[in-house]
């Protein structure tokens, strides 16, 4: 029998092989193609942390009401047996889960046990229901009816943990969970998934809709995710219901359908994320769209579009009109620009000029910016002279073909470096980031660049502080840091300028009683003796 190494087995109890049913010793061998040993609590645990989830690589767990629970970081087998599947996101990674069982309701009974568990609240937390597994032949069955769940039981798991992400791709969901999920008192983060299924969708977000109008605090964070393949289903009427509604902090749509793909442009959420098929909007429609919030991500899949660019250009220019922007994000997806790209290159711009108050700017598979040098260094002149803004995302930068840590990467990428350490020299406020949110750097001079600037505003925060303690601090920067680095002490001083004033006429002053002429290393003296004599002198 195959041998795992569990954590916490004060926790476990091991089911001897011989008190197994002939079903539960074919799950383990059908589930994984071989045996797994079968565990039981020996009390029920309060807290997933307890379980120790992440500790363990894969382990089965047997219920009193015959179902059982995989726990692991490898996805099991194909099975045609009934199960709901799901993953969790705690901290290092997912976990693939699935519980099995005879019946639906005996299922709902264990998920909404295991679901309840309280956990640590992390921002990857994240519980996943994926209900659909490829069957033998390779297309998504399901095995187990969600809409089973009774509304306490919905209920009781929403509130366990709400700032955990909820994310449902269960096709359906009857209207009496709909309106659960609707009205908890606690702020959600829910993600219904539309675009991955083969049978069709029921609901037709009526109950939800009908119970969100009702709602009279924030909802929270709310997602509608469908596909290239499959538009989220949702009439024009219910998606300018649902724009109305002042409840969400953050609304992403994905790919809603040919009759809605404007209207969440419209919504009043504090954050909108949309992703919209190109062939859905004309150049012109941007003319006067209406866009209320003032923190968008934009995504445009463009495959097999005439005429891409001008949408990217005229959305541009609707930024540049609007000017209030404070978060911007704009994706182009399986672009390929046949033409336009300097007058593109000229909308991106003036966009980023005409939004003084513009902190965030995204701007992702958007590569054809850097095709030429003079297209580069404009872009960049650009957000260099940016007064407001604090982080940019490049998503692929540099764009190069050869591999990253080759010779040829790094000849190819040296003059993306070289402009990106141009920029961070001439607006200290920034930060750059790439795929993934990481810091886009070469590991040697840019980061000494953001040393140096992050010592510069660590500068610029003693203005805060009293003059007294000012003087102290300056002093004991130059004389025990910044002095020995040129670059250093002049960011320090461009900062306080009247602390080096003060520091000399005091040098002066004291040289004239003395019948001396001050040196440099007067003025640099010991920031504490300069504050002992001036307390002495008063």
């Amino acid at each position: 029998m195959e041998s795992q190494q569990i954590s916490n087995e004060s926790l476990w109890e091991l089911i001897p092989g011989e008190q197994l049913t002939r079903r539960q010793q074919r799950l383990r061998h059908e589930l994984f193609g071989k045996p797994l040993e079968l565990y039981r609590f020996r009390q029920d645990p309060s807290h997933l942390n307890e379980i120790e989830v992440e500790a363990n690589s894969g382990i089965m767990i047997l219920r009193t009401n015959r179902t059982i629970i995989f726990v692991g970081r490898t996805r099991p087998l194909s099975t045609e047996r009934r199960a709901i599947f799901f993953t969790l996101w705690l901290e290092k990674f997912p976990l693939n889960c699935a519980i099995y069982g005879k019946t639906d309701v005996a299922i709902a009974e264990t998920a909404t046990w295991f679901w309840s568990l309280k956990h640590a609240e992390t921002k990857r937390a994240a519980l996943h229901v994926n209900n659909t597994f490829p069957n033998v032949y390779g297309m998504p069955s399901r095995n187990f009816d969600f809409t089973v769940l009774r509304p306490d039981q919905l209920s009781r798991i929403l509130e366990s943990n709400p700032q955990r992400k909820l994310w449902l791709e269960v096709g359906t969901f009857s209207p009496e969970q709909a309106v659960i999920m609707a009205t908890r008192p606690c702020t959600l983060n829910l993600e219904f998934v539309y675009g991955f299924l083969t049978e069709p969708i029921t609901d037709d977000g009526t109950a939800f809709l009908n119970a969100l109008e009702q709602r009279q605090t924030i909802f929270g964070s709310l997602c509608l995710h469908g596909s290239q393949a499959r538009a989220i289903p949702l009439s024009r009427v219910k998606m300018e219901r649902l724009a109305r509604l002042e409840l969400f902090d953050n609304l992403t749509i994905l790919f809603p359908n040919e009759e809605s793909a404007l209207v969440p442009f419209s919504a009043t959420a504090g954050e909108i994320h949309l992703q919209v098929r190109a062939e859905y909007v004309r150049p012109r429609d941007f003319d006067s769209l209406d866009i209320v919030t003032k923190n968008l991500d934009l995504t445009l899949y463009m495959p097999d579009v005439d005429n891409m660019d001008s949408r990217l250009i005229s959305f541009l220019h609707r930024v540049t009109q609007l000017g209030y922007f404070e978060s911007l994000g704009i994706t182009l997806q399986h672009r390929m620009m046949t033409m336009g790209t300097e007058t593109a290159v000229q909308a991106l711009i003036a966009a980023i000029n005409n939004n003084p108050g513009l902190k965030y700017l995204k701007l992702g598979e958007m590569d054809f910016l850097f095709y030429e040098d003079s297209h580069l260094e404009r872009v960049f002149h650009a957000l260099s002279e940016h007064a407001g803004l604090r982080s940019i995302n490049l998503d692929s930068y540099p764009e190069v073909d050869a591999l990253p840590g080759s010779e040829e990467y790094n000849i190819q990428s040296q003059p993306y470096y070289s402009a990106l350490e141009r920029l961070l020299s001439r607006n200290r406020n920034l930060t750059v980031l790439g795929f993934g949110d990481k810091l886009i750097t070469n590991g040697t001079t840019i980061d000494k660049i953001y040393a140096l600037n992050k010592f510069f505003h660590g500068s610029a925060g003693l203005i805060r502080e009293s003059e007294e303690m000012r003087s102290l601090l300056v002093g004991l920067a130059l004389t025990e840091g910044a002095s020995s680095k040129y670059q250093y002490t002049g960011l320090l001083l461009s900062n306080h300028t009247d602390m080096l004033i003060e520091f000399v006429a005091e040098e002066w002053a004291l040289s004239g009683r003395l019948g001396s002429t001050p040196s440099a290393s007067d003025v640099s003296r010991p920031a504490a003796d300069r504050l002992k004599r001036k307390r002495e002198e008063q």
